[in-house]
């Protein structure tokens, strides 16, 4: 097992952190919509499934605004979670795919950018059945071609983006005191009941 790191981020990292993975989603967007302009469908799709897992660590960032400093286990779980795909992609599915995506048209209309996301587009990966490696991409869920899959994909991330992010880009000094309020209520609910 690597070192994971246990370091607790203060409120203010948190909003800033929770930031810049917002804005690099953003740039990774923007970057895989000039790549599919350009017919590289692949580098698009790349781009844009680094920008889902920078979403999903915006949401964890969410999430550990309510930890405790002293719940070790939690920020344990945190940091194996952000650095881990196949986590961030049960993260996707479990905890995010449910709150944006709850009535059956919805789903429907994003149902192949789902089949896609378990598919790696970044690397070359090894089939162990065929003994070989295989180039990113390879499988495309019977897609018929990567511009199709570009398509889908980029629908998919832009509607998960635009779940976080429906007011634009935060800035670090309004997400502090948007994460301040939530702590603060979250740690003063028991005292309301």
């Amino acid at each position: 097992m690597k070192n994971v790191p246990t370091t607790i981020l203060s409120l203010e990292e948190l909003a800033n952190s929770y930031c810049l993975m917002m804005a690099n989603a953003y740039r990774l967007i923007e970057d895989g919509e000039k790549l599919s302009a350009a017919g590289r469908a692949l580098g698009a799709i790349g781009c844009f499934q680094a920008a889902t897992a920078e979403l999903v660590r915006g949401h964890l960032i969410g999430q550990a605004v309510l930890f405790e400093d002293s719940d070790v286990d939690a920020w344990r779980v945190f940091w194996e979670t952000v650095g881990d795909r196949r986590k961030l992609i049960d993260v996707l599915e479990n905890e995010i795919h449910p709150e944006i995506y709850r009535g059956e048209d919805a789903r429907r209309r994003y149902d192949v950018g789902f089949s896609l996301l378990k598919l790696d587009f970044v690397n070359n990966t090894f089939n162990a059945a065929k003994g070989q490696y295989r180039p990113p991409g390879d499988d495309l869920s019977g897609l018929p071609s990567m511009e199709v899959a570009a398509k889908s994909y980029y629908e998919y991330v832009i509607g998960v983006y635009h779940a976080f992010n429906f007011y634009g880009l935060p800035n670090p000094a309004t997400q502090a005191q948007t994460f301040w309020g939530l702590r603060t209520g979250a740690r003063n609910a028991p005292l309301v009941r």
